[in-house]
């Protein structure tokens, strides 16, 4: 598809998300798509989008075959293609699509040794929070719970909204004798 024609179709396809007030993170993953899918064909003209279910099933068997990618993002590029079709221009799909399925990947648990845990100095994403204990306690690291101090009686780590300053820095944590918020 030239220069021209193609931005011509990029903007037509803009406008119509726009016009049914679909998020911008949708027409931006949607124009990607799109732009994928017409550089995959090698197509010039808006004729070249003629037998569209044929098109759109080759484009989704080559992401899940030869690009490996996860069913999500197939399913993904799929409703942008029937979105073009369907919305922008405007033919129908009659037959069915039956592209080959991208096949969803083993999620293996990650297990540590008690030694790995205790020395709490793990490589990676995760070794900041296994070293300072956010580490299976399901809190992000950003945002650490101090532990408890069984040996300091009446005082307790507790959640403190600050006054006077930034919303983002207003609450925090800090020692002090526990009282219900």
């Amino acid at each position: 598809m030239s220069t021209e024609n193609k931005g011509k179709l990029l903007d037509e396809v803009r406008r119509k998300m726009r016009l049914l007030h679909y998020s911008i993170h949708t027409e931006r993953s949607y124009c990607d798509w799109i732009r994928r899918f017409v550089k995959f064909h090698r197509m010039k003209s808006r004729d070249d989008l003629a037998g569209g279910e044929a098109k759109i099933e080759a484009f989704l068997t080559h992401l899940a075959v030869d690009q490996s990618i996860a069913p999500s993002t197939q399913n993904q590029a799929m409703n942008a293609l029937v979105f073009l079709y369907k919305q922008v221009l405007q033919q129908r799909l009659d037959e069915a699509i039956n592209a080959i399925r991208a096949t969803p990947r083993a999620r293996l648990p990650v297990v540590m040794t008690r030694e790995e845990v205790s020395r709490g100095n793990i490589p990676g994403p995760i070794g900041n929070g296994v070293g300072n204990g956010c580490f299976l306690r399901g809190i992000r690291s950003s945002e650490p719970v101090p532990p408890r101090q069984p040996g300091v009686r009446g005082l307790e780590w507790r959640l403190q909204r600050r006054i006077g300053v930034p919303a983002r820095q207003a609450v925090g944590w800090s020692w002090g004798r526990w009282r219900p918020v």
